[in-house]
């Protein structure tokens, strides 16, 4: 669980490259990087301090996040133009 925060930001970082280059959907892109800065710091906080036990659903909470804006911007990129 751990080493997929390694993925996740290689994956995301090159798409956030890609649509900051791009001009694209710049706000969603913001949202998406913050939500993972923040995973990844409750992620800490859920391995270092013993479960916590506020820091499991707000992890949920923010993978579920992060999870329908990713699938939001798929919509939005893969939509022909003007019809989203």
């Amino acid at each position: 669980h751990r080493s997929l925060i390694y993925v996740i930001v290689a994956i995301n970082g090159y798409l956030l490259y890609q649509a900051f280059k791009n001009n694209w959907y710049k706000s969603r892109w913001i949202a998406i990087a913050v939500i993972i800065v923040a995973e990844a710091l409750v992620g800490v906080i859920l391995a270092h301090y013993g479960f916590p036990k506020a820091a499991q659903p707000l992890h949920l909470l923010l993978s579920t996040m992060l999870f329908a804006l990713q699938f939001d911007l798929l919509i939005q990129l893969r939509a022909p133009k003007g019809v989203v």
